[in-house]
């Protein structure tokens, strides 16, 4: 939308017109165009290529050749489950590409330039070379410029790392990544693109790197050490496989060859990767619907695990919208502290809240009037120093902000006033009076405003509206033991009069870090739920000192002062209606700025993790005994006992993993679960897998020896492996029905009908695939053991199974 630059709420000294639309073509064909390589997600291209062209597909590639090698094409069936697995991955991938592109577009940077003497706002990919900005608070500069008109505090903590404050004048630089703090300004465009400072400073800052979950790396960590063994284990496999004396058994080169691409294949959780990779982009998708737009995998992840979550008072727990109540006159008689207040504002204007209630107050409709106060130099407000000034001719100096930081000598004059509204939680500003001109002071002296006289004028009485959901949201997360903290710029008493009233726990220990080093900040953290006058550098050490204290910390922000906290945090969360920089760098924006979703979004963090705890015993299980049945076949054939390994692919894959792993595991992913996660899940349902996959293992061992003896000079012959490769074919997957009976409890009618199904479904495969034909040959002693490590394995299920979770209550919290 255009705006007149008459507008009285934008002041500048000179008459800007910008470009014209036609200058704008012209350097647009000339390739002076702000074209980013940022990219918010995946091409289709490259999520074909991921899910194509990675070291598990050329894994099950040399699998299909030495498969097509023997002539064994049925066993080549296992590629139909690879493939759909892959299908799916791919489908579903570009389904989160969509969903996100659209809702990506929402929060796509914009930036105001002036063009043809209006204001407009424009992506900030569509800037050209020469374009004039305007810059105010909580932007973020998209391309390197230089100041033509007003004054600006600019954090360059994206470039330089520091967080210090900069001031920038007339034709001082303004590099893009850094955002903009306090004041208003005009400046040109100077380089775009490739030319920009940061571009070229460094290399790396024209990557996008997605960051890594957690969940993602321990997989990835688990697979490259399971490849370890693969590896090893096909190498001897296959030494085995065509040894001389072993081939004098009939059939003994295929079938190891076979049973070696079933170990490739078995010992791998292909199936866990890939539905992990499913679930997370799901989770996209479901996340977008309840708008909240996620950045990356790795915020969907840390949903579910976070237990303390830190919020801003405005915008959080209330709705930022405020309202004058009452203003309390110390002023001399003699001024006209309406027309001093409009003034003031429209010398010194801002984009925010607080700045918009003082409008409705004191309205800028009457700005064309005449005054007798007329500005010379003004300081925009920023949350390091809490106030800002404006000075004028003849008067000197005004103050507005918090009166802590602006009457510190004389602050009894107004003490009494102050204590009775912050106690009833309003927010309370002063303005004050020096009676010199002391901005440059402030600005270039670093002067102290405590070592400067002022005398209070007014106090100003602002009423925060709570948000009607904030009470029931911030109980939710209590409920469910997440620690509530408020961490807030504001007088720490009127925030925690604020943060009693919608429940937050603990609210009466609150504290101001208004002076406090920082090595006082971290020893009080622990201490208070509620902090007040915090600086951003504060609300940074704040968070770090939760997270070295152990917690999984989520921060909730909408402000450019939120940013180092932010950046710090396990999660960080921005509310669309925030500035555009909190936006960029959070790992979730809520779209409608509704903290009140936010329950909802931990329901789909929960779902996802809680979800594949359950299902990764399942995959666990069938890894381990695996690899068990491995090293069973490498020290069987040591002892000369020629062996292959029993898992062939087609039964593998047919019979055992297509009905008792893969099928079942993709339903109960989508199945609604809002238990607190446990940590290290990964590591403990290998614990978990690891007795079940023992029976299997030791039940080989027996019915081998049983059948073909450990030092019998006898050579085996092809019909004595054959039974015991369907025997632990059948107990093998009979083992993880009973882990998939565990995984599905409590049973419901749904999960019931989808047990029964796979049952049915094993059973046909086993039928047409002969397994089943198999069992007449079982002799006594495997039909007994058969029974028995079924009952053995329902008997673990039973005493192994965990109750679920109770909810946090109140009471408990309390304690």
């Amino acid at each position: 939308m255009n705006e007149s630059l008459n507008n009285p709420n934008i002041t500048t000294k000179k008459n800007f017109t910008g470009l014209t639309n036609k200058q704008v073509e012209q350097k647009k064909t000339a390739g002076q165009v702000n074209v980013s390589n940022y990219k918010n997600s995946k091409s289709i291209k490259d999520i074909l290529f991921s899910n194509l062209f990675n070291y598990l597909n050329l894994l099950i590639l040399i699998v299909a050749l030495i498969i097509i090698f023997i002539e064994q094409y049925e066993h080549l069936f296992f590629l139909v489950v690879s493939l759909t697995n892959v299908f799916i991955s791919v489908i579903q991938e570009i389904k989160a590409k969509i969903t996100l592109d659209k809702v990506s577009l929402l929060i796509k940077n914009h930036s105001q330039v002036i063009r043809n003497s209006q204001k407009e706002k424009v992506f900030s990919s569509d800037l050209v070379l020469g374009d004039l900005l305007f810059l105010e608070a909580g932007e973020q500069i998209a391309a390197d410029a230089k100041v033509k008109s007003g004054i600006l505090e600019v954090n360059e903590s994206l470039l330089t790392g520091e967080s210090k404050l900069v001031i920038k004048k007339e034709n001082d630089f303004l590099y893009s990544g850094s955002y903009v703090v306090s004041g208003q300004s005009y400046a040109e465009i100077v380089a775009v693109g490739s030319d920009m400072y940061i571009e070229k400073v460094s290399q790396e800052a024209k990557k996008y790197k997605k960051p890594t979950t957690p969940l993602m790396q321990n997989l990835s960590s688990l697979i490259k050490t399971i490849i370890i063994f693969v590896t090893l284990f096909a190498i001897i496999l296959a030494f085995f496989a065509f040894n001389k004396e072993n081939n004098k058994i009939s059939g003994f080169r295929q079938n190891s060859l076979l049973g070696l691409c079933g170990m490739m294949i078995a010992m791998l959780p292909l199936g866990l990767f890939l539905l992990t990779n499913i679930s997370l982009a799901v989770g996209f998708v479901r996340l977008a619907k309840q708008k909240t737009y996620a950045q990356n995998l790795f915020g969907i992840e840390m949903l579910a695990q976070i237990n303390t979550l830190c919020l801003d008072k405005t915008g959080t727990i209330t709705d930022g919208t405020m309202q004058v109540k009452k203003v309390i006159p110390y002023h001399p008689k003699e001024l006209d502290f309406t027309k001093l207040m409009n003034s003031f504002l429209s010398a010194c204007p801002t984009s925010n809240s607080t700045y918009n209630a003082l409008i409705n107050k004191f309205s800028l409709n009457t700005f064309t009037t005449s005054t007798p106060y007329q500005p010379s130099q003004n300081l925009s407000f920023s949350n390091t120093r809490k106030y800002s000034a404006v000075e004028f001719n003849n008067l000197g100096t005004i103050f507005l902000g918090a009166p802590e930081f602006i009457l510190k000598n004389n602050f009894h004059l107004i003490q009494k006033d102050f204590e009775t509204y912050t106690k009833s939680g309003y927010r309370v500003l002063l303005l004050a009076k020096s009676p010199e001109p002391c901005i440059s002071q402030i600005t270039c002296k670093n002067q102290k405003l405590h070592d400067i006289p002022c005398i209070p004028l007014a106090l100003i009485i602002i009423k925060d509206t709570i948000k009607k959901d904030a009470v029931t949201t911030i109980d939710f997360f209590q409920k469910n033991g997440v620690c509530v903290k408020v961490i807030s710029g504001d007088n720490h008493v009127a925030v925690s009069q604020i943060a009693q009233r919608v429940g937050i726990i603990d609210a009466y220990k609150t504290i101001s870090l208004e002076g406090l080093s920082d090595q006082e900040v971290i020893q009080i953290a622990t201490k208070y739920n509620v902090f007040g006058r915090t600086s951003p550098q504060q609300k940074k050490i704040l968070i770090q000192t939760f997270k070295q204290a152990g917690q999984k910390v989520a921060m909730t922000g909408d402000g450019v002062n939120d940013i180092l906290a932010l950046k710090e945090a396990d999660l960080s969360i921005a509310m669309a209606s925030g500035s555009q920089a909190t936006c960029n760098i959070a790992n979730l924006v809520l779209m409608d700025s509704n903290f009140s979703s936010m329950p909802k979004v931990v329901f789909e963090g929960r779902r996802i993790i809680n979800n594949l705890d359950k299902i990764s015993i399942l995959f666990f299980t069938k890894t381990i005994i695996a690899f068990m049945l491995a090293v069973a076949v490498i020290l069987f054939n040591f002892l000369r006992r020629p062996c292959y390994y029993p898992l062939s692919p087609l039964k593998l894959q047919f019979v055992m993993d297509y009905w008792s792993i893969g099928i079942p595991s993709l339903f109960l992913s989508f199945e609604k679960s809002n238990e607190i996660i446990s940590k290290n899940f990964l590591l403990n349902n290998l614990k978990k897998a690891f007795p079940y996959a023992s029976l299997a293992f030791i039940s080989y061992v027996l019915t081998f020896g049983v059948r073909i003896g450990f030092v019998s000079t006898q050579t085996p012959d092809f019909k004595q492996l054959e039974t015991v490769s369907n025997f632990v074919i059948l107990l093998s997957t009979f083992i993880l029905f009973t882990v998939l009976f565990r995984i599905s409890k409590p049973l419901n009618l749904a999960k019931l009908i989808l047990f029964v199904a796979m049952l049915i479904g094993f059973m046909t495969a086993s039928f047409i695939l002969n397994v089943l034909e198999e069992m007449s040959q079982f002799d006594k002693l495997e039909k007994v053991l058969l029974v028995l490590i079924i009952i053995l394995s329902l008997v673990i299920t039973q005493i192994s199974q965990k109750p679920h979770p109770t909810k946090i209550t109140k009471s408990k919290e309390n304690k």
